[in-house]
């Protein structure tokens, strides 16, 4: 099955970063602690999260960029599309099921980096029941669903790009130019003309503590379907090329 393959090719990859991930949570909860005292109370909790959430805004690129390199483009330079895309089934099977594969390993190390971050800091806190943890548990969605989405979105551009140039190291490449270029961008041209170009930081533009701030749905639905977008572009190049 190509879903397996797909596993046996990048399940080392997400090994590591999954051990990465965890030691970066012992890390950063430990620094609170030492902080903090033995004792974490509601305050110092909130505290915790918001760093753990703005250290995040950069793991994820970090995981999505390299499994995005990864894709069914990445067959190409391996020698294996030949025989792959010109078998009797459909080659938006392998395009589909590459990324699903990939986007799934995303979002699992996204959600237990998340998960097991906040479980730690619970454990800890000091008032585990108190009305401002429960504030704060009822604004853990608001921050984690525009997380996921920044996974998976950089995640498909870079898959999408590893597609067109038939090559993983250029779609890496060309994706991290586009992570670090457009936000600059968005911001020169506000200040040039007064334009406000969407930006993912759009899906961050909400409370992260459990304030009563809007979710940015707008931003949120906007961003998903570009994120579903790059795949359907990567599979009708892929079904148009000649292998």
């Amino acid at each position: 099955m190509y879903i397996w393959k797909c596993w046996r090719d990048t399940r080392s990859r997400f090994v590591i970063l999954l051990l990465m991930m965890a030691a970066l949570i012992i890390l950063g909860t430990k620094g609170t602690w030492r902080v903090s005292g033995n004792a974490v109370g509601g305050k110092e909790l909130l505290f915790a999260w918001a760093i753990i959430l703005a250290g995040s805004r950069f793991i994820v690129p970090f995981f999505a960029l390299g499994f995005g390199a990864s894709g069914v483009g990445e067959e190409f330079s391996d020698k294996t599309a030949e025989f792959l895309l010109t078998r009797p089934r459909n080659r938006s099977y392998f395009v589909w099921t590459s990324w699903a594969t990939g986007v799934t390993q995303i979002l699992l190390l996204d959600c237990t980096y998340l998960i097991v971050a906040f479980v730690l800091l619970l454990y800890r806190t000091s008032t585990p029941f108190s009305q401002e943890l429960m504030k704060f548990t009822g604004g853990l969605v608001k921050s984690v669903v525009p997380l996921l989405i920044l996974g998976a979105l950089i995640y498909s551009m870079t898959y999408l790009l590893t597609a067109l140039f038939r090559n993983g190291r250029n779609g890496y490449l060309t994706c991290v130019g586009i992570v670090l270029i457009y936000p600059m961008l968005v911001s020169w041209v506000h200040s040039q003309w007064n334009i406000t170009l969407p930006s993912p930081n759009d899906l961050f533009a909400h409370s992260s503590t459990g304030e009563s701030v809007a979710f940015p749905i707008v931003a949120a639905l906007g961003w998903t379907l570009f994120t579903l977008a790059c795949p359907w572009v990567a599979q009708l190049y892929i079904e148009r090329i000649d292998v």
